[in-house]
This record gives C-alpha cells, structure tokens and sequence, in this order.
C-alpha cells in the first residue's frame, strides 16, 4: 500500500487551523476578505458561517467600503442630494403658494441648473468634511476631550477658509439632517417610552435601560446633537450659540478677518450671475448688495427650511421665493 499523499491531507489541516482560530481572530480574518473570498469562505466553513452571522450587517458594510474604494462617499452623497432637493424644492412650493397659485408646485421642481446641483453637493461635502475635523465619534471621543476646540478656534479654522454664504449653504443641509431625524424621534417615541408595557419587567425608578423621553426637551436636544454625523458643534453654534454674541465678538475683536473688515467698510457685493466663486441672489438680497460676514442667528431658520442660499436667480424668481426672503 502506497504511502498516503501528504499533498491531500494539508488543505484539511489549515482548514482545521482556520477553524480554531479564537473568534476575535476569525472575526477580524473577515474583514480583511474582499466579496469573492468572503463567499467562498463563509460557504465553506460552518464556523466562519455562525461567525459571519454574528456581525453580518458590519461585514458586508466593511466589504462594500472596500469595493467602493474612495467612491464610498460619492455613493452616499448623490442619493442624500436627490433627496435633499425634493424636501427642499417640496417646501419652496409649500411657502409661494399664494405668490404662484397653481403653478407654484411646477415652478419649484423644475430640473435643476448646474450651478445649483453642484452648491448641493459641494455642501453635502463640507458638512462631512465639518463632521470629520469637528464631530464627536466612537472613535476621536476621548482624544476630542483633551484636544477640545474652542468656539473661537473652530470659527477661526473653519469660517476663515469659506464665504459666509458657503457657511449657510452647510447650515442648510444641518436643518435638512435635523427635520429628518426629529421625524423619526416623533415616529419612535411610544417605541421607547418608560411608559411603554415592554418595560413594565423593569424596576423603577431609575429609567428603564433602552428608555428615553422624546418630550424632554432637553433630552432631544443631546440626543439630536449626538446624532446628526456624530457631533456638530460648529453648526449648533452657528444656529443656537451666537444669541449673546459672547463668542462672535471675542473673533471680531482679537481675530478680525478681511472678511470682517469687507463688512465694516460695506463693500459693495452686487448680484453678478448664478456661478460657483460669486455669492447667490439670495444672499446678496438679504445684506443689500453690501459685504456681510454675518451669520446663524442673524438669518431666519425659516429660510433654511427650504434651502434660501441653494438656489439660482430663475427659481427665485419663477416660484416667488425672491418676495417670500424679503418678507422672511
């Protein structure tokens, strides 16, 4: 009888080997695989199957950054920017309605120009890169904490390399991610409210773990903050923290800007065309056709509901939004 053929049996011994790897190893063997192996393996192997099962969604999610590559991003921004423009154009139909009667809905949907598509999307980008440099996640949280930023600096950093009205174009997208996720607070407050019958097993006090009161006001507005890309200060700023002017006025004073000193000396800004490196009709209406560096509070949250800065001079025009701003 021949010997047997080493060759054969030496799959089967790494397939063992790979099977006895402790489970923080396997379930970090799994993503490492591209798609193609990943199948192949998970197929393959029961224990790599039960493993793959356990953490399915955060696999395929680590898979699919890997196919994209550095597309990932643009995989998410197109879609939000579609949806985006139909919330946005939805409410400009909804405020000229009596400015434009019938025809207000048709006017305001109209299909975008490429100026304006591309305003959208250049702010989706920014809110992200904000989110990236400034947000609070599971993984900057404690370095975060020793580094904190301060209002000034974050002001100092950011503001200084855009317009003001690029500022606003973020602020817009900040109230768009605010509506939607307040919508789904509303549509899951009963789900985890401690009155709810599926936390009567639960002692009390203190709140049942899983429990939150969405009629907090208070309580909204932490988990808001925490929600929205994990942490925007600068922009909760921008809507909420220039009230007392504590913070703008230590930048004015010890930071002036050029930008700041184009404002103090009101140079003129005129309305020139619908392009990417000059200011919207919409901004220089609302400060006159002067320089403002002015921001946040100073614009009407009512006017980022639907996207005031997005749009070109047509649209403004055609659906009445120019009258709504001036009365806004």
């Amino acid at each position: 009888m021949s010997a047997p053929d080493d060759s054969e049996a030496k799959p089967t011994r790494t397939h063992l080997l790979l099977e006895n790897l402790p489970a923080e190893i396997r379930r970090h063997l799994l993503f490492t695989l591209e798609y193609e192996e990943l199948k192949a393996l998970v197929h393959a192997s029961p224990v790599y199957h039960q493993q793959y099962l356990l953490d399915r969604h955060s696999v395929l999610s680590n898979c699919l950054q890997m196919v994209l590559g550095s597309n990932t991003i643009d995989a998410f921004i197109k879609p939000l920017a579609w949806h985006y423009t139909e919330w946005a154009l939805d409410n400009i139909a909804k405020e000229t309605k009596e400015e434009t009667k019938e025809t207000g809905d048709e006017q305001a949907h109209k299909p975008l120009s490429r100026t304006e598509e591309a305003g959208i999307v250049r702010a989706l980008y920014r809110f992200q890169l904000h989110c990236n440099l400034f947000g609070v996640s599971q993984y900057n949280f404690f370095r975060q904490r020793r580094l904190k930023f301060l209002d000034v600096d974050i002001l100092n950093i950011f503001f200084r390399v855009f317009e003001p009205w690029d500022v606003e174009e973020i602020a817009c997208i900040y109230t768009f991610t605010k509506a939607k996720y307040n919508q789904i607070f509303d549509d899951i407050r009963w789900d985890v409210h401690q009155e709810n019958p599926k936390f009567e097993a639960q002692r009390r006090p203190p709140t049942p773990d899983g429990a939150f009161d969405f009629d907090s006001e208070m309580t909204r507005s932490m988990l808001l903050e925490g929600t929205i890309t994990r942490g925007l200060e600068l922009l909760h700023y921008v809507h909420f923290e220039t009230k007392d002017h504590a913070h703008l006025y230590m930048r004015r004073k010890y930071h002036p800007s050029d930008k700041d000193l184009k404002q103090r000396r009101c140079d003129p800004l005129p309305f020139q065309s619908d392009r990417e490196d000059l200011p919207p009709l919409a901004w220089t209406l609302i400060w006159q056709g002067t320089y403002s560096n002015l921001l946040g509070w100073y614009i009407e949250d009512a006017s980022r509901v639907w996207g005031y800065i997005m749009w070109g001079a047509a649209r403004l025009e055609h659906t009445g939004a120019k009258d709504l701003l001036a009365r806004q």
